[in-house]
């Protein structure tokens, strides 16, 4: 590694550092990371039914439930 690139990666870690210190960044970082967790659980848990049973409509699926009783009340 060249003088220069240690001198960025210095750079970069003294930046980074000074970002973490500040009370708003962490703020920041820690609502950005559960929501981003929020969303992966959220995505596999609702993916979770189609990997198991592959894509069959079955009677646990929500959406299906939902749209279901949309139809049973508009016809009958």
């Amino acid at each position: 590694m060249s003088t220069t690139g240690k001198a960025f990666g210095l750079d970069l870690l003294e930046t980074a550092r000074r970002y973490l210190t500040k009370t708003k960044s962490q703020e920041l970082l820690v609502r950005s990371a559960v929501l981003i967790c929020a969303y992966l659980l959220a995505f596999s848990i609702r993916l979770f039914s189609v990997l198991r049973y592959e894509s069959v409509i079955h009677e646990f699926d929500p959406y299906f439930n939902y749209r279901s009783t949309i139809i049973l009340v508009q016809k009958g």
